[in-house]
C-alpha cells in the first residue's frame, strides 16, 4: 500500500450506498473489468513478525525502536515519526498491557499479514 495516497480509493464506477438489510456496501454504477481494482484501503490493525517495521510492514534488518516504549519498531526514523503522529501516541503509554495480556495467553501472537487488492 503507498502511504502516500489517501487512506481510501473507491473505483468512480462503484458507489457506497447503505440499506438496512445490507448494511453499507458497494454497488457497481458502471462496467467494472473482471481484475479491475474497485476499493484500496490501509489496514485497520495488523500482527507482525519480528523484522517488519510496525507502520509500513516493510522488512528491516535494522529497526528503529520507539523512544517511548519497548515494542515499536519501524523501518527508518520518519516512519517512526508518522507512526506517532497517525496512532503510536495513544498505543504507546499502553504497551506495557498489551504485553501483559499478550503473555496470559497461550497463543503464538506473531504472524505476517499480507495485504491484498480487492
Amino acid at each position: 500500500f503507498d502511504y502516500t495516497e489517501p487512506s481510501v480509493h473507491i473505483c468512480p464506477r462503484a458507489a457506497v450506498s447503505s440499506s438496512v438489510e445490507k448494511g453499507r456496501h458497494l454497488v457497481a454504477v458502471g462496467r467494472i473489468s473482471a481484475g479491475e481494482v474497485i476499493l484500496r484501503e490501509r489496514p485497520f490493525s495488523c500482527v507482525l513478525l519480528p523484522g517488519r517495521c510496525h507502520r509500513c510492514l516493510a522488512e528491516t534488518l535494522r529497526p528503529v525502536p520507539c523512544g517511548g516504549c519497548s515494542y515499536s519498531r519501524y523501518c527508518s526514523p520518519g516512519c517512526r515519526t508518522d507512526a506517532w503522529e497517525e496512532h503510536h501516541r495513544w498505543e504507546c503509554p499502553q504497551t506495557g498491557t498489551y504485553n501483559s495480556v499478550i503473555q496470559c495467553f497461550p497463543i503464538q501472537w506473531f504472524q505476517t499479514v499480507e495485504s491484498f487488492e480487492l
